[in-house]
């Protein structure tokens, strides 16, 4: 996909009255609000709602890996990535594991919004990191990690985890003027395989 936008899209996922599931013999479980994956570029959001989702609220990243080669002979693995993608004044609240994953993204721009009660909706209705946000991709490899990720003026407020999580493989991210507060475990979290983000 390319060149999409929507707008005023809501989603409840039910995750009050339903039962999550906690395992699934896929690479990724499936069941978000809106997943923005694969290739996608110049994808944006504005003003849509999940709540309650039975995974992410939100997922943008390259979840199938694409076997290609130019020759056709010779296969090699390339990274199939989302790209240029941005989210307005978007709402992700009480849902199973994160207000938003990100996992290998070139470009995503987070203006406004909230990011915020992950599993508060009780026992066994959330499992981990429950970040508001959480930037976790594969590693620090080109190609593998989440580059250029600027969050802007979003409410990050009353995660079960952290606020805001760079994990594994951000790189040359920016977070800006967002509200982060009351969260169980900590505002912002940044490992050692993230690099040159500034918070």
């Amino acid at each position: 996909c390319a060149g999409v936008t929507v707008n005023d899209l809501g989603w409840d996922g039910r995750l009050d009255v339903r039962t999550p599931i906690v395992s699934d013999p896929n690479q990724t479980n499936k069941q978000h609000g809106f997943n923005i994956g694969l290739n996608c570029s110049e994808f944006t959001l504005n003003g849509c709602t999940s709540k309650r989702a039975m995974m992410d609220g939100f997922w943008v990243g390259g979840s199938a890996r694409i076997e290609t080669d130019a020759s056709g002979t010779t296969p090699s693995i390339t990274y199939a990535s989302p790209s240029n993608i941005v989210l307005n004044n978007c709402t992700s609240e009480y849902n199973y594991r994160q207000g938003l994953s990100i996992s290998r993204c070139f470009g995503l721009a987070v203006n406004g919004g909230s990011y915020s009660y992950t599993g508060k909706l009780g026992a066994g209705k959330g499992t981990s990191p429950q970040a508001g946000i959480d930037s976790e991709s594969e590693g620090t490899a080109a190609g593998n990690n989440n580059y250029g990720l600027v969050i802007t003026g979003a409410n990050l407020r009353g995660n079960k985890g952290a606020g805001l999580s760079f994990a594994i493989g951000s790189i040359k991210s920016i977070v800006n003027a967002c509200y982060i507060t009351d969260n169980d475990t900590y505002g912002i979290t940044l490992t050692a395989q993230s690099k040159n983000c500034v918070t």
